[in-house]
């Protein structure tokens, strides 16, 4: 019986795997992004900086804000207060 590597075990396995048939995206996930894109373009947008929206579920995640310096996080956090402060 001849030895096998576990790499050419691994290739036949490929060969003999029928190709998955890959996800589309429902509408709703499409409509989903789009709207936390330009959510992100907007915060981007109004603190100058790199923001990013990651999401855990449909309605659960993070924002994380960048920031490059001191004086930089005190800019954000300013800006942050003083629009919370107007509302």
């Amino acid at each position: 019986m001849p030895e096998h590597s576990w790499r050419s075990v691994i290739r036949s396995f490929k060969i003999t795997e029928e190709p998955a048939e890959p996800k589309k995206p429902s509408a709703i996930s499409d409509a989903l992004n789009a709207i936390y894109s330009d959510m992100e373009e907007q915060m981007k947008s109004s603190l100058g900086t790199k923001v990013k929206i990651a999401r855990k579920t449909e309605d659960k995640g993070k924002i994380e804000i960048e920031y490059y310096s001191r004086d930089e996080l005190e800019r954000i956090y300013d800006i942050l207060r003083n629009h919370a402060a107007v509302k």
